[in-house]
């Protein structure tokens, strides 16, 4: 999976126009502290592909907790810096389990259920599980009361546009489940990490034209252009300005070394033999 996170940390700091091919996909991260048969999937695929993988590994009953989380309005660029989600990234990195990541999912057609509630539903009939959903302000749930594994649903807010913000909301979202985590009372569980897409939260309803009309001005200005590159991604970071001036300092340190050693000069006077009574009287 490392060689996943750095071609997706390549493609979000060159900006290349493929990020912005796949606007209607969204990243699905599959983990289990019980080794599975990864299947041959592509980074691009549609969710009832995800779907059936999810449930092939599900079918196992192999985990004593299933962790599905739901994280709407996100996409694969959020995830390109393990700080933004370190508790997903230390998972997808553990030599004890596997892991299963698909870059872009997207819906080929439009689907009544979500995944969450697919995979909970399937756990509940496949391995007899209860579902115990998370309250996300106060991350309480009921525990384990009993030998039946357990279904936990941990449902965030929508992630917001500005991309500040959506890095806190994304690390906060992932303190969140790391405590969640902790809290269960067994190393046994499945981690389903299910988003949706950002256009998802950009389609426009079908709003009354008199209503459309007494929309202020100021509102519209400000609201962010969606299909701006520039709105969405980085282009210019810290981290890319501080290699510039890394590559800057190590090229003029390059520069005062050949310059220095191009201007060393040695006369041909000192590699001809002395002849004279001074060199004779050396010889003595």
């Amino acid at each position: 999976m490392r060689a996943n996170y750095k071609i997706i940390q390549l493609l979000a700091a060159l900006g290349l126009p493929i990020a912005t091919a796949f606007q209607d996909a969204s990243p699905f991260i599959l983990y289990s502290s019980s080794k599975f048969e990864k299947p041959s999937v592509s980074q691009i695929a549609t969710t009832a592909a995800v779907s059936s993988i999810a449930q092939d590994v599900i079918k196992l009953c192999a985990s004593e907790a299933y962790i599905l989380v739901q994280q709407p309005g996100a996409h694969t660029s959020d995830f390109a810096y393990s700080k933004a989600a370190p508790t997903l990234y230390a998972a997808l990195q553990a030599a004890e389990g596997s892991s299963l990541t698909v870059d872009n999912v997207y819906e080929r057609d439009a689907e009544a259920e979500s995944l969450t509630e697919i995979m909970a539903r399937y756990a509940e009939e496949a391995c007899d599980a209860e579902v115990e959903e998370v309250d996300a302000k106060t991350g309480s749930f009921g525990g384990f009361d009993d030998m039946k594994p357990k279904v936990i649903r941990v449902d965030f807010a929508e992630l917001p546009m500005g991309r500040e913000a959506r890095m806190k909301a994304l690390r906060e979202n992932d303190s969140f489940l790391q405590s969640v985590i902790s809290l269960i009372p067994t190393s046994k569980y499945t981690l389903i990490y299910t988003t949706t897409p950002i256009s998802t939260q950009l389609k426009v309803q079908s709003t009354p034209l008199g209503e459309l009309r007494r929309r202020d001005d100021h509102e519209g200005a400000t609201r962010p252009a969606l299909d701006s590159l520039f709105s969405r991604y980085q282009f210019f970071t810290p981290g890319i300005f501080m290699g510039y001036l890394v590559g800057l300092f190590l090229l003029t340190i390059l520069y005062v070394g050949i310059s220095s050693v191009s201007s060393l000069t040695i006369t041909y006077g000192a590699f001809e033999k002395e002849m004279g009574p001074a060199a004779q009287k050396k010889q003595q």
